[in-house]
């Protein structure tokens, strides 16, 4: 687990490119499910990816308001509750979307239930960390003109805002309607702008993996080609030169000669 102080957290932005988010845009409706599906299961991939695990353990936050329930969306009050989410790498792509989808339908009817009560049914005690890693996904409006504003004025002057959580794996992501924005709030030792990349690559191979039904989820890899080239050439080019005509006896020999304090 990633864990770290209000002062280790990295945070950056990105929003998708047009052809990324139309793309998306066009899958969901084709198939009849939700962005959010598709960035949940992109998620659970890096965190899987990162973690080095078949599986990813992540929270994920609902709106708590019983959606579907009458008058739920316009009860005042902050309904926000954090729930678990575990999903498996494994199956093919479509197979791994579809465990997603159920899950998430599975978990509204629990999205009044506290954290803490979850992870007591896990029989994880509440002293540990139930996860590290934080996804939140929210439909986030375009903002209208000041002068065609209607927000009623409360008198109140904000100064600024600045986002944080407790946890050192944070994603957020802003579906505008059109566009999606991703920031992400890391702790520093593993570089945020790094995981907006693990992410994009994630959303990027999920959509390329979902027109082979046959391919595995586990298949996919998150990495980009520079990190991919260091990774499996560079770190791994360990060859080094040495003189044909000398045994090692004799090389090892000439080192201590060299440096004879040397242990």
């Amino acid at each position: 687990m990633f864990w770290g102080t209000a002062g280790d957290i990295e945070e950056s932005h990105t929003v998708l490119s047009k052809e990324l988010s139309k793309a998306l845009r066009k899958l969901v409706a084709t198939h009849a499910i939700s962005p959010a599906v598709l960035f949940h299961a992109a998620y659970g991939l890096v965190v899987a990816r990162c973690s080095n695990r078949e599986y990813a353990v992540f929270g994920s936050l609902f709106s708590g308001r019983l959606q579907g329930s009458l008058g739920a969306a316009d009860s005042l009050g902050l309904f926000i509750n954090t729930l678990p989410v575990l999903v498996e790498l494994k199956g093919s792509v479509w197979e791994y979307i579809d465990q997603v989808k159920v899950l998430l339908g599975d978990l509204l009817s629990y999205e009044q239930t506290p954290l803490s009560v979850i992870q007591g049914w896990s029989g994880i005690g509440n002293d540990k960390a139930f996860f590290s890693a934080l996804l939140n996904y929210r439909h986030s409006g375009v903002s209208l003109p000041e002068e065609d504003s209607e927000e009623f004025d409360s008198g109140i002057t904000i100064l600024g805002g600045h986002e944080r959580t407790n946890y050192p794996f944070t994603l957020s992501v802003d579906d505008f309607g059109d566009d999606f924005a991703i920031t992400a709030q890391i702790e520093a030792s593993i570089g945020s702008d790094r995981i907006l990349v693990y992410m994009e690559n994630a959303l990027e191979v999920l959509l390329e993996g979902l027109k082979n039904e046959e391919l595995n989820i586990n298949a996919l890899s998150i990495l980009s080609e520079e990190e991919s080239h260091q990774l499996l050439d560079v770190f791994n080019d360990t060859t080094v030169g040495y003189p044909k005509d000398k045994t090692i006896i004799e090389l090892f020999e000439e080192q201590v000669q060299r440096i004879p304090q040397m242990q």
